[in-house]
């Protein structure tokens, strides 16, 4: 009963349970410390493969490097659980320097392994590498000139109509090696957009095409922009129609006078606030005193201002004028006077008789007779001296709707 009693204390006891706790902790730090020392080994897939020294390389000597023959290596190292277990692919490097190369040419170089700080470099074998070595080629650096080449792949909003695209700059330069430079044809910029119906300025990336117009990726090639600059000029259309500006006299009225053009509308295209308040295309002037029919088609060229474009591409169109109710008639003038001579200048007429036609409306052209007919040459601006054929007009007294059809000329003395 009391040999009961006491080994019920004992395991009841602190000091028991913590002599317990204290072998457990030996004997567990033992075997942790024993199996942390254990070598192990690790696989590590796609390290990737650095080189140092290129910016030197091309500073100092003009070179590049080329034709590398791969990009990561795989590994198998070996070393303690505690220094390797916890490694992977992404805490190593594969490192070759290349700052004191000084020939170009072909390369075969081993490189050396970089790891994270806390790995003890010194306690890693490297059981196998693939590939053990790295191949490359150095190659002295080139440029040359590309042009860019700029493409809308969208579509444009109704009654719109896409204008050139302006692009810079137009040509780049490319740098690297000339093996790879001979990939690059040009430069190619897309531009996209559903319904664009605004002019747009955008910078687009680019990306470089052979001869065959396929996307390529050369190696170690840099381009002078990163950008191209891009204007996309918008054109609104719209359909407008013709019409002629008449002056009118020799009984030629607005009442009396008609015309048709054709064609009857063109299609214009511009910058919108321009295009929308445009609403009709004028042609002429016509001056109905120099037709000599009742119906005559003139040919009229069609001009627009220099901010708008002619889309359906006729340059003039034919005017049918026609004038109804009217008669011609032949008079010969005498009356032939001169008017306002300069200061100290005299003028005398020559002339002393000229035929001339005259329009006004059918009920009255049998009602005028020579003498209401006047021919009045104005030589105010006249200051040479001797005999001159200067312009005349005609004047018909007495009938405000008959005049004279055609341009007209008098022979004068002037004098001082």
């Amino acid at each position: 009963m009391t040999s009961n009693r006491k080994k019920f204390r004992v395991f009841d006891s602190k000091v028991f349970w913590v002599v317990i706790s204290l072998i457990a902790s030996l004997l567990i730090w033992v075997y942790m410390t024993s199996t942390q020392q254990e070598t192990i080994e690790v696989t590590l897939k796609n390290v990737e493969l650095v080189f140092e020294g290129e910016d030197t390389l091309l500073q100092n000597r003009g070179f590049v490097l080329t034709e590398v023959d791969t990009q990561s290596v795989d590994l198998v190292l070996s070393g303690t659980r505690l220094n390797v277990s916890n490694l992977t692919a992404d805490k190593v490097q594969a490192v070759v320097d290349v700052s004191r190369i000084s020939n170009t040419g072909n390369y075969t170089v081993l490189y050396t392994l970089r790891f994270e700080a806390g790995v003890d470099a010194d306690k890693i074998t490297v059981v196998s590498s693939e590939p053990s070595q790295v191949q490359f080629f150095v190659t002295r650096m080139s440029s040359k000139a590309v042009p860019v080449k700029v493409e809308f792949v969208g579509n444009i909003a109704e009654n719109y109509l896409a204008g050139e695209l302006e692009f810079g700059p137009a040509t780049v330069t490319v740098s690297g090696s000339q093996t790879e430079l001979d990939k690059i044809d040009h430069v190619y910029a897309e531009l996209g957009g559903e319904d664009v119906n605004r002019t747009r300025e955008l910078e687009l990336p680019f990306v470089y095409m052979d001869k065959e117009g396929n996307e390529t990726v050369p190696e170690g090639v840099e381009c002078n922009v990163d950008v191209i600059s891009v204007t996309q000029n918008i054109l609104m259309q719209k359909v407008v129609p013709l019409e002629v500006s008449l002056t009118y006299g020799a009984g030629a009225t607005e009442k009396n006078t008609s015309v048709t053009v054709e064609p009857r509308t063109i299609t214009i295209a511009g910058d919108p606030a321009i295009v929308e308040a445009y609403n009709k295309v004028v042609l002429g002037p016509v001056d109905t005193t120099k037709l000599e029919g009742m119906t005559e088609k003139v040919t009229l060229d069609i001009v627009l201002d220099n901010e708008i474009r002619n889309i359906t591409g006729e340059t003039s169109a034919e005017a049918t004028i026609t004038m109804t109710g009217l008669a011609t008639k032949l008079f010969q003038i005498t009356n032939i006077s001169t008017t306002n001579p300069p200061e100290g200048y005299t003028a005398s007429v020559i002339t002393n008789s000229l035929t001339v036609m005259i329009r006004a409306p059918e009920d009255i052209i049998e009602d005028i007779v020579a003498e209401n007919l006047i021919a009045i040459a104005d030589v105010s601006a006249i200051t040479a001296v001797g005999d001159q054929n200067v312009d005349a007009r005609i004047y018909v007294n007495g009938f405000p709707d008959a005049g004279a059809m055609g341009n007209y000329k008098i022979y004068v003395t002037i004098g001082k």
